[in-house]
């Protein structure tokens, strides 16, 4: 697909999706969600291939978003 277009759903009920136009800025950063498991040192790491994917390295400063599984199978 084109980057400089995207595409929206428009919800399940509506059954559609719409290609619109989209500028892109320097501000906009590719993303990655992931589930991960709590080390008992409080540690969380990220995976090699989504370390690679972003760029990331040893040192560079991240955002992260951190909220609890609600619904974890136990083990």
């Amino acid at each position: 697909m084109d980057k400089s277009k995207a595409v929206v759903s428009m919800g399940e009920s509506l059954n559609m999706n719409l290609i619109l136009p989209v500028q892109v800025t320097d501000d906009m950063v590719m993303a990655s969600t992931y589930r991960a498991e709590m080390q008992t040192t409080g540690r969380i790491g990220v995976p090699k291939n989504i370390r690679a994917a972003l760029g990331l390295a040893a040192g560079d400063e991240v955002d992260v978003t951190v909220r609890p599984v609600k619904d974890r199978e136990e083990k």
